[in-house]
């Protein structure tokens, strides 16, 4: 009999290891569910629309001149890396003639909030791929 409930709970601890494993290796999902990658430009300007006028408490003519500003950055959104920065740097100066100095203020802290919120996601997943590749290595070694 106790050798039946060492194997029961064996098992139950085994299953929420895994269960925990893969929802580790879920991405990450938005607020409402979906990618970034995986929405359209105007799914990404209407939630980033939402985003800014909530967290900067934007007037309904700020919205309006905001939702232009981010439509325009999606409408000339490429790939190119050096194309991408001017362009960011073009919608930060539109932001600047839109925003208040407090809402401007606060605009760039969100943005560092951001940028320390990849940083950390990709040095998670740099640890990641350090962890399975050694992993594999072991596996292979033996």
């Amino acid at each position: 009999m106790k050798n039946i409930i060492k194997i029961a709970l064996f098992l139950y601890v085994l299953g929420a290891i895994q269960g925990n494993t893969v929802q580790a290796q879920t991405p990450p999902q938005h607020q409402n569910g979906a990618k970034a990658q995986n929405m359209t430009p105007e799914q990404r300007v209407e939630k980033r629309t939402t985003y800014l006028t909530t967290k900067l408490a934007l007037s309904t003519e700020q919205t309006a001149k905001v939702k232009e500003a981010l439509t325009n950055f999606e409408k000339n959104r490429t790939p190119d890396k050096a194309a991408l920065k001017k362009n960011k740097e073009n919608l930060d100066q539109q932001m600047a003639g839109i925003l208040d100095p407090e809402q401007m203020e606060k605009y760039k802290a969100l943005q560092e909030e951001r940028k320390e919120e990849i940083k950390k996601a990709m040095d998670e997943r740099e640890k990641e791929k350090a962890k399975s590749g050694s992993t594999e290595e072991d596996k292979s070694g033996k």
